[in-house]
C-alpha cells in the first residue's frame, strides 16, 4: 500500500464506508480487519477516547441490567437455592455463559471485518460450525460443572436421590440450550447493527451478550426449577 493510499484511508470519516477499504484489500491482500481499524482509529484518533465514547453507554445499560439481573436473584433465591446442588452450580452457569458470549462476540466480530456482510447463520458455513462448536463446550462443561457439584453435595452429606439427580442435568441442560441459542442471536443482531454503523463491535457485544447471560440464566432457571420440582 502507497504512502498517499494510507493517508487517504487515514482521513476517511470513522463513520463511512469507503470503497477504498475493498479496494486495498484486494490488490495488497491486507484483511479487511486490519483496513478497519486503521480507519476506526485513524489520523488524530485517540484510542482510549474512542473506545471509552462507544463502549460507555453500552456498558452503563449493561450495568443495570445487570443490576436487574441482581434483584431478580434476590426476589427468587429461595426457589433457586432451595436444591444444595444448584447452590454450587448457580455461579458456575453464569460464568460460563458469560465466557462463551465472549467467544461468540469475539469470533463474530472477527467474521464481520473479514466478510463486511454476513448472510444469514443458516446458509454459512462458519457460523454453522461456530454455533456447533460453542454448543458442544458448552454441553462438555454443563456435564463438569453438574458432576462437580453434585460430587460436592455428597461428600458434604446431602446426596440427591436418583430421580432428582435426573431433574438437575435436564434443567441445567435446557438453560444452558435455550441461552446459548439467545446469546448467539443476540451476539449476531447487535454485532450486525453495530457494524453496520461504522463502529467497532468488540466495543459493545461483550458487555451486551455477558448482561444478557446473567439476566435470563436467573429467569430461565428459577422457571425450570418451578416446573421441575
Amino acid at each position: 500500500m502507497s504512502e498517499p493510499q494510507l493517508d487517504e484511508l487515514r482521513d476517511i470519516d470513522r463513520t463511512e464506508r469507503h470503497p477504498l477499504i475493498y479496494d486495498v484489500s484486494e490488490t495488497q491482500d491486507i484483511s479487511r480487519g486490519t483496513l478497519f481499524y486503521v480507519k476506526e482509529y485513524g489520523r488524530g484518533a485517540v484510542v482510549w477516547r474512542t473506545i471509552v465514547r462507544e463502549s460507555l453507554l453500552v456498558l452503563i445499560l449493561a450495568s443495570l441490567v445487570s443490576s436487574v439481573g441482581g434483584l431478580a436473584l434476590e426476589e427468587f433465591k429461595t426457589v433457586l437455592f432451595a436444591l444444595t446442588p444448584f447452590v454450587v452450580l448457580f455461579p458456575a452457569l453464569n460464568d460460563m455463559l458469560g465466557d462463551l458470549g465472549i467467544v461468540i462476540s469475539g469470533r463474530y466480530s472477527e467474521l464481520l471485518y473479514r466478510r463486511d456482510e454476513m448472510p444469514p447463520w443458516w446458509r454459512d458455513s462458519a457460523l454453522r460450525r461456530l454455533f456447533v462448536q460453542v454448543l458442544a463446550a458448552a454441553l462438555v462443561m454443563v456435564v463438569v460443572a453438574v458432576g462437580g457439584a453434585l460430587s460436592i453435595t455428597t461428600l458434604g452429606g446431602t446426596a440427591p436421590s436418583g430421580t432428582t439427580i435426573g431433574k438437575i442435568v435436564l434443567v441445567v441442560f435446557l438453560d444452558v440450550l435455550f441461552l446459548v441459542c439467545v446469546v448467539f442471536a443476540v451476539a449476531l443482531l447487535t454485532g450486525t447493527i453495530v457494524y453496520r454503523r461504522g463502529e467497532d463491535p468488540n466495543n459493545v457485544l461483550i458487555p451486551v451478550t455477558t448482561a444478557v447471560a446473567d439476566v435470563l440464566n436467573i429467569v430461565v432457571l428459577v422457571g425450570l426449577i418451578s416446573v421441575a420440582f
